[in-house]
């Protein structure tokens, strides 16, 4: 009733919401990633059903929160999350069942291009069949630059070496990357978070905050090295790409040039680590 008797103010901008999704996208995912890690501390289920746990848990929810974000809160973004989430549960499994099964990880990408073919809800994230080649071109120039530049300064200043044998695991972790990590990260942190904030706040305050959140999924990820020199490494490459990927998004209006560069860099990577 306090604001039928309120007097109306039309110089007041309404409240907005920090997320352009509600945080319960998150929930199923989350408790799918609580009862994974439980089970598997316990001892019910083995390691590489936690691990397929993890990959749906994790990268199926920054995919579902990319999409709620698309869909502005209608619940027309479910059925491609439950999709790609399937296809991530897919690929896991076939991941651990032979290394070749990560190639099965480009059917998420796959049914994200048919989605953004299909529905004009997907333009908001930078998803579009449609875009300039001079941006491509940048973004491959930007990940060659930043992965160069990791395996040259880590090989001759580090002491890391440079591995391509055997092929499959480097294949493998690109296809991983292409379906899963990239995909994920670049749909949520850059497609969904940046193009919100950005159109609130500005390009830089939007780009530093994207920017220092994927840095820290990154940093707490189990998989990194644990050594001062790698997680330093990580902050200082990470940041370069994350702003890169903003402002290549803010260029271009489209997503496929900060991905090309960061699918890129993270080429680079894998062939450093041998994962």
């Amino acid at each position: 009733m306090d604001a039928l008797t309120r007097p109306f103010d039309p110089t007041r901008s309404p409240r907005r919401r920090l997320l352009p999704f509600s945080p319960r996208v998150f929930l199923p995912f989350a408790l799918l990633l609580a009862g994974g890690w439980g089970l598997g501390r316990i001892g019910i289920i083995p390691a590489a059903a936690v691990r397929i746990v993890g990959v749906v848990g994790f990268h199926g929810g920054l995919l579902a929160g990319a999409l709620a974000s698309a869909w502005r809160g209608s619940p027309g973004w479910r059925p491609p999350a439950l999709v790609c989430a399937g296809l991530l549960a897919l690929a896991a499994t076939l991941s651990q069942l032979t290394v070749w099964g990560s190639a099965s990880y480009v059917l998420v990408p796959l049914a994200v291009a048919v989605f953004s073919a299909s529905r004009r809800e997907l333009a908001v994230l930078g998803l579009s069949p449609r875009c300039d080649l001079r941006a491509m071109a940048l973004g491959l120039a930007v990940g060659l630059f930043l992965g160069g530049h990791l395996l040259v300064s880590s090989s001759r200043s580090l002491g890391y070496q440079v591995r391509l044998s055997p092929a499959e695991r480097p294949l493998a972790a690109l296809a991983y990357d292409l379906g899963a990590n990239v995909l994920s990260a670049e749909c949520f942190f850059r497609g969904a978070l940046f193009g919100c904030w950005q159109r609130r706040w500005g390009f830089w305050d939007a780009a530093g905050a994207t920017t220092a959140l994927s840095v820290l999924r990154y940093l707490v990820d189990p998989a990194l090295p644990r050594t001062l020199e790698a997680l330093v490494g990580a902050f200082f490459y990470l940041s370069l790409l994350g702003l890169s990927g903003c402002a290549l998004l803010s260029w271009s209006g489209s997503l496929l040039p900060p991905a090309l560069a960061s699918l890129l860099f993270f080429a680079a990577y894998r062939m450093l680590t041998g994962w």
